[in-house]
């Protein structure tokens, strides 16, 4: 990790406010991220020395994220507005979340005067670690992620039953809709791409023709009517469900202590099976374990719902039929991009198109991330799954 000068737009001011300290003595400021680890912003991470009103003198460590490097990012960035909307989440959604239950689920955001960036309390000192994206989650850490999931969900309607203005900024889709023309096709591609490629290969060439025909069949469009759709239990989605998304801290045996997200730009107030269906096509390492963990989710939701609105096993598996799209968009347009080796990660602007050129990027970047020898050993049982729903 390297050393980086203190940027113009974070001054020791701003720093100094954000701790509610006297003086800051002293700042040192490493990259939070390796390059093509976060494509939606920059982390830093700080190491501030300061002193109290009292004379005391403390240290403590902070990330800091602010807009991505990439100039395409940072206009898809601001033209969603998903600074403002994070910040709206960790500042005013979380605090009264967690009270209601009496829980944890996020790092704390410390006082910033601007959307323009986040301050939050590093949780790298405590102990807390990402999982391998590439080899994807055990089902230990699935079961303790969907737990969280489930509180998170849960909290965040019983809030919305007490205050709904709360969610305002969060019920108004504006990512998944039919407008979004940008999207569509880059979906599109992904398909056709991914299509195309299978034909050459023995194991995948059943695939295919399935793919082929699902890119003609407007899946955008109907994430886009998915998302919008309110009848029945609607909680806010984290909106960006994965491995890369999520802390773990574990004991000096390996066992998990305690679960944390990270990344709030795109939550959304929807179905909470649209959360599920990106989780796990892209950080579940056994497909054979999704009935399971959809259980052990479904029952700690309920666990956290007054009884009126607790979901019968036979309607949340309907609903969660009802989300598939999100679940198949996850696995093509997604998963080969979340398990390539950092070494060979695509720069943001590659994974895009304008078009179906032959030398559109697509064509370069999305084409590199399928031919990886893992993806061809890790898609096929996704794909066979989603056939087996009905979903592909």
């Amino acid at each position: 990790m390297s050393t980086v000068s203190l940027p113009d737009f974070l001054s020791e001011d701003l720093i100094s406010e954000a701790l509610e300290c006297k003086r800051v003595l002293s700042v040192r400021v490493d990259r939070g991220a390796s390059v093509g680890e976060h494509y939606l912003s920059t982390l830093l991470r700080l190491t501030v020395d300061y002193s109290e009103a009292d004379g005391t003198h403390k240290t403590s460590n902070l990330i800091v994220k602010t807009f991505p490097e990439s100039p395409m990012m940072l206009s898809y960035i601001k033209e969603f507005s998903l600074n403002e909307k994070e910040a709206i989440a960790y500042q005013k959604l979380l605090p009264p979340m967690e009270d209601l239950l009496g829980i944890t689920l996020v790092p704390r955001s410390l006082k910033c005067r601007t959307y323009d960036l986040l301050i939050l309390e590093d949780l790298k000192p405590l102990g807390f670690e990402m999982v391998d994206r590439i080899s994807r989650m055990d089902f230990d850490h699935c079961k303790a992620t969907l737990i969280a999931l489930a509180d998170f969900h849960a909290a965040s309607f019983l809030l919305h039953q007490k205050n709904p203005n709360l969610f305002d900024d969060f019920s108004k889709e504006i990512m998944y809709v039919h407008s979004n023309t940008i999207m569509d096709s880059y979906v599109q591609d992904c398909f056709k791409t991914m299509s195309d490629l299978f034909e050459e290969f023995d194991n995948l060439r059943k695939y295919s023709p399935r793919l082929r025909k699902k890119a003609g069949e407007n899946v955008w469009g109907r994430m886009a009517d998915t998302v919008q759709f309110r009848e029945g239990l609607n909680v806010l989605n984290h909106g960006d469900f994965w491995t890369s998304n999520l802390l773990f801290k574990h004991d000096d045996k390996g066992q998990i202590l305690d679960t944390r997200f990270v990344d709030l730009q795109f939550c959304r107030w929807s179905s909470p099976a649209c959360d599920l269906q990106v989780f796990f096509y892209t950080s579940v390492r056994n497909v054979s374990d999704i009935p399971q963990l959809t259980d052990i989710y479904l029952k700690r939701l309920n666990s956290r719902l007054p009884s009126q609105v607790q979901l019968t096993k036979e309607n949340f598996e309907k609903e969660m039929r009802r989300t598939d799209s999100f679940g198949l968009n996850a696995a093509v347009t997604r998963l080969p991009i979340c398990i390539l080796d950092s070494n060979k990660n695509l720069s943001v602007d590659e994974v895009t198109t304008e078009g179906d050129t032959e030398d559109s990027p697509i064509e370069f970047s999305f084409v590199k991330s399928l031919k990886q020898p893992l993806l061809m050993e890790t898609i096929p049982p996704f794909l066979d799954h989603l056939i087996d729903i009905g979903a592909l």
